[in-house]
């Protein structure tokens, strides 16, 4: 009961965004000097490994990186890995199937061109006990769109546009269980060409609703940012999940807007480096062991730097991390690992040089942030993201290690995948 209780007091707290602290440490935790590191950041029982899975079509012209998820087919299935992709105006998705990666088609809206991706979600079909994924994108005519598997076809919905206005940037998508058990919903957000945060979901009916969450008063939130995204809160297993929002303005500063149960909040979180240049690099949900409450990880960049907010000793702390030794650093996918079951989860955060280069990878270790360049990786200098990763679970050990996609800067452009295992 007390274990309870204090699970309780502090998930509240973190909604409720009980003090804010700005940083270079977490209090109350001796963190050496950030430094280059080759070392292997989980066990030394496996290594990394490149593969290169090549392009769908001859002559790629571009590609615009959706998002990474692991699906099930069955509780006595293994999790695989799926990556999707905006490839020449068209969705398409790799993943492994009977053994060998392969690309598929998903087509593409019927009406206009699809301009940027606001990501993907997995959602357990009650049903079928299988794990299906929703991709949202936005198009050209400001309209946001849904593909989704409605049990005999991939089919495209047009969800439409925000009261009054259309789609002008994206922030990012949940899969929410509003009570322990229930059919999970999805929560997409984005911002309006109003400028105020949008949301929608589908309602008790099946039919997609918009509301209008606001801004801050005298904000105004940067749509030409990278997003920083959007993650569920959970206090523990049999709870609900709680949607958390994180944004950033014109000036640089992070802004959350939280759901604490009750109602919809703003809460502001400032930055330790205010600007314009700042954007989002990745925003995970961590646990401390199976029933802990989780707590999110947002990560921003500023030209090459990473700056990190969690929380941490009952406050919102901010911590710098030493160099990417990038120019200018960009999302390549943030996760959580886990050595096991009964294990603390520890985020990475896998980055690119928007100029170019090798992956690069910044992960706690338990004890210290640590930067280490992902060899025999080569990974284009896309924006905003040049790939993304997913923690693929092991049913039987508790594991989660990562799989990164990312796209190559080697011509011809191709998918390459790094992982751990």
């Amino acid at each position: 009961m007390l274990r309870s209780r204090r699970r309780t007091r502090v998930l509240a707290a973190i909604l409720v965004g009980a003090a804010l602290t700005v940083a270079a440490a977490h209090p109350g935790v001796a963190r050496p000097a950030l430094a280059s590191s080759t070392a292997r950041p989980v066990s030394t029982a496996a290594a990394w490994h490149v593969e290169d899975l090549g392009a769908p079509v001859p002559n790629l012209g571009y590609a615009k990186v959706v998002g990474a998820v692991s699906l099930q087919d069955g509780p006595a299935s293994d999790p695989r890995p799926y990556m999707f992709n905006v490839i020449n105006d068209a969705l398409w998705v790799m993943s492994p199937v009977a053994g060998s990666w392969r690309w598929t088609a998903r087509g593409a809206p019927p009406v206009s061109r699809i301009r940027g991706s606001v990501g993907v979600i997995k959602f357990l079909d009650q049903s079928t006990s299988i794990e299906r994924a929703y991709v949202f994108v936005y198009t050209d005519d400001g309209h946001l769109w849904g593909n989704w598997w409605d049990g005999s076809r991939w089919a495209w919905t047009d969800i439409g546009t925000p009261g009054g206005t259309t789609v002008s940037a994206p922030v990012g998508a949940v899969a929410v269980q509003t009570a322990p058990g229930s059919q999970a919903v999805p929560y997409i957000y984005v911002i309006g060409a109003d400028g105020h945060l949008w949301w929608s979901r589908k309602n008790n009916t099946g039919q997609w609703t918009w509301t209008d969450q606001g801004v801050p008063a005298g904000v105004t939130l940067h749509r030409l940012a990278d997003p920083v995204g959007a993650v569920n809160l959970r206090l523990s297993p049999t709870q609900p999940d709680l949607p958390q929002v994180f944004v950033l303005d014109v000036q640089g500063n992070l802004w959350r807007h939280g759901f604490d149960g009750l109602t919809w909040r703003w809460f502001g979180h400032g930055s330790p480096q205010p600007s314009y240049n700042a954007h989002g690099v990745g925003l995970v949900a961590v646990q401390n062991g199976p029933n802990a409450a989780s707590r999110p990880e947002a990560f921003i960049g500023v030209n090459g730097q990473v700056l990190e907010l969690t929380w941490y000793n009952d406050a919102w702390t901010w911590s710098t991390h030493s160099s990417s030794g990038t120019t200018h650093v960009r999302h390549a996918g943030t996760i959580a690992v886990q050595d096991g079951w009964d294990t603390q989860q520890r985020p990475y955060v896998f980055s690119c040089d928007l100029e170019g280069g090798p992956l690069r990878t910044n992960w706690w270790t338990g004890a210290q942030w640590v930067w280490s360049v992902q060899a025999g990786t080569d990974a284009a200098g896309l924006d905003p993201s040049c790939g993304d990763a997913v923690a693929l679970p092991n049913r039987f050990t508790g594991t989660r290690y990562p799989y990164v996609f990312y796209w190559s800067r080697q011509q011809p452009m191709r998918l390459m995948l790094t992982w751990w295992g």
